[in-house]
């Protein structure tokens, strides 16, 4: 089943991806490398089928993209990096309804409600209605909230698949189904405020997952409590599962130590920390002292799991039972083990500060050899440069041997920079000489113009013709006055012009 404005995870083709219901659309997102489904962008935009291909082609097959073809129908199409999502969802106004989609964390992938990638388009659109009327006759909505309030509603909750929610009473109304995994998923993502408001409508706070984990837990097990520094409030609400324990007997302070150990993600750390310091603070004395089946304490974990700082924070507290032995727990073996922990911090500090010097000295004379390996390298090339120089010099200008120029007591720079004036003065007498000819070749083009025009006015004067017919009777004129002889009267010129007459009295 899918609700709008929802999101969930789906497999298609072993691919694992966020999907997104905007209206009859579904809206993908893959969750290994975050490329989104343009052909889905532009169908949720409300775009016919010609037109999205026109725009496929001219803003998104010039870059990189995927085309998909075969396997599920919904997965086809062409898929594209998220930056290019985000302005593709931009330019076409339907970037707030896949907002959430967007700002999604691939890290929290297994938080969401799974849905069969099989489900018809028929089966969402029932789904979806259903979920909307019962949204609306909730109690939840109906209720008024001040403007601090967040409302639980369909957009602001990732309800999971009915199918997910296992429960006795068969008549039950399907948002108080959704609640207990709606407070587990609330409590990861640090929704603080969702938290309270299903906690005031009657959500079980000591509800688990499959796991037996609470949603204390999840809120541990993730860094958006950490961000928005609400765990505080969180604890608060959520403070009559802290002592509860998951199916592998370990408690809320075991997952804080498990997430700090993870390597993956630059603020679980931190985070953990944060956490731990919350949770020991809080003043549970038997919160401490929890072991799980295997009969490990969450000090002994972080001690296992070289988290040497967080096993000082856990050592320390005041409420703190020592770790397991075979003879039991003693006041004596406590103070061995700070002991030992505090020999251990101080070699530890001092061989991270050797290594920090040691690293230090060599990024050093890497970037030391790596400069001077730059320079030589400029040297080089210019010095191949300048024997290349060198020797088309003495190719084109006939340089003397060296022997010759130290016989005329005369250095070789001297020599060059005789033969560079020389060729300078050369080169300005050629270009004083082109100037002068180019001034003689324009003054002549000039006076041809004119004398080429002043033949023609006494052309079409002779011939009492308009100037610019003169050119047609150039050719017969011309033969005319070349078969002439010298020495005789201008004959055919004088018959050419009485034909020329006679053609114009017809």
């Amino acid at each position: 089943m899918t609700i709008a404005g929802l999101i969930y995870r789906v497999n298609y083709s072993n691919t694992p991806v966020f999907e997104l219901a905007v209206g009859d659309v579904a809206v993908m997102r893959r969750k290994n490398d975050s490329y989104m489904n343009a052909t889905q962008i532009l169908k949720a935009a409300g775009m016919e089928k010609t037109k999205r291909a026109k725009i496929l082609d001219r803003e998104v097959l010039i870059g990189d993209h995927q085309k998909v073809q075969g396997g599920f129908g919904k997965y086809q199409g062409t898929w594209i990096p998220l930056d290019k999502a985000r302005q593709l969802a931009e330019r076409h106004g339907i970037f707030h309804q896949i907002q959430p989609l967007l700002d999604i964390d691939p890290a929290d992938f297994e938080l969401y409600p799974e849905k069969d990638p099989t489900t018809t388009n028929k089966e969402r659109k029932t789904t979806a209605a259903a979920a909307k009327v019962a949204v609306e006759s909730s109690p939840m909505v109906a209720t008024p909230f001040s403007t601090d309030t967040m409302v639980i509603d369909n957009e602001s909750v990732d309800w999971p698949d009915h199918d997910t929610i296992h429960t006795n009473d068969p008549g039950e109304h399907p948002q108080q189904q959704q609640q207990p995994y709606s407070l587990l998923v609330d409590a990861a993502l640090g929704r603080v405020k969702n938290v309270e408001l299903l906690i005031e409508q009657g959500a079980d706070v000591g509800y688990t997952n499959h796991a037996g984990e609470t949603a204390l837990m999840q809120a541990v097990r993730h860094t958006h409590c950490y961000e928005t520094k609400c765990f505080s409030r969180m604890l608060m609400a959520l403070h009559d599962t802290i002592l509860t324990v998951d199916r592998d007997g370990q408690s809320v302070l075991h997952h804080a130590v498990a997430f700090a150990a993870n390597d993956t993600n630059d603020k679980a750390y931190p985070a953990s920390m944060y956490y731990i310091k919350q949770l020991v603070s809080y003043g549970q004395q038997p919160l401490l002292s929890i072991k799980d089946i295997n009969g490990d304490s969450a000090a002994d974990i972080a001690l296992r799991s070289g988290l040497e700082a967080v096993a000082k924070v856990l050592l320390k507290s005041d409420s703190m039972q020592p770790c397991s032995t075979s003879s039991g727990s003693t006041t004596k073996g406590r103070d061995l083990v700070l002991s030992v922990q505090k020999a251990v911090d101080s070699i530890d500090t001092e061989y991270i500060a050797q290594i920090r010097e040691r690293d230090q000295a060599l990024e050093k004379a890497q970037g030391q050899l790596r400069k001077a390996t730059q320079q030589l390298q400029q040297l080089q090339s210019k010095l191949q440069q300048k024997e290349v120089e060198r020797r088309q010099q003495h190719a084109e200008l006939n340089i003397p041997p060296l022997s010759l120029l130290e016989q005329c007591n005369m250095t070789r720079e001297q020599w060059l920079e005789e033969q560079m004036k020389l060729l300078q003065a050369q080169v300005a007498t050629h270009t004083q000489t082109r100037q002068v000819l180019s001034q003689q070749i324009s003054q002549l083009q000039n006076r041809t113009s004119q004398t080429e025009i002043q033949c023609k006015r006494l052309i079409a004067a002779c011939c009492n013709l308009p100037i610019d017919k003169v050119d047609l009777l150039l050719d017969p004129l011309l033969a005319a006055v070349e078969s002439d002889p010298p020495d005789e009267s201008f004959q055919q010129v004088v018959g050419f012009m009485d034909g020329v007459k006679r053609k114009r009295h017809q």
